[in-house]
């Protein structure tokens, strides 16, 4: 493993969703499940909202929580897996507060540690 520390970057996005990197800065993050929105609920969104509707997100969160598709984090066994996951890098690239793991969703609030975020996920994705 790498244990270098890049220098953190502040905003910075390379294509992803922004983030920002700054030390003790606490962040959340969310995993939906590929299935827990319909293709038909975001069709029906795009067609009655415009794309700077507030009412566009509360769909979206709406239908994100309502349980659709298979809700594979109920099985104990899966959601076991996801959260050893996040605890991973627990204490030495971040500092978990919280961790939220229901049926169609993962989340963690974590404390920014001095490694930056975006190198834990370019370092997840190897």
């Amino acid at each position: 493993m790498d244990t270098s520390r890049p220098e953190p970057k502040d905003w910075h996005s390379r294509g992803y969703l922004p983030h920002l990197d700054v030390p003790g800065l606490l962040q959340s993050v969310t995993f939906y499940l590929g299935d827990s929105l319909p293709k038909r609920a975001v069709e029906q969104m795009y067609e009655n909202t415009w794309p700077d509707d507030p009412e566009r997100l509360c769909r979206v969160g709406h239908h994100l929580d309502a349980g659709h598709g298979a809700c594979w984090l109920r099985r104990p066994e899966i959601a076991r897996l996801v959260e050893d996951a996040l605890l991973h890098f627990d204490a030495v690239r971040y500092r978990l507060q919280y961790i939220e793991n229901n049926p169609m969703k993962a989340g963690l609030v974590s404390t920014v540690a001095d490694w930056p975020y975006g190198s834990t996920r370019r370092r997840r994705k190897n």
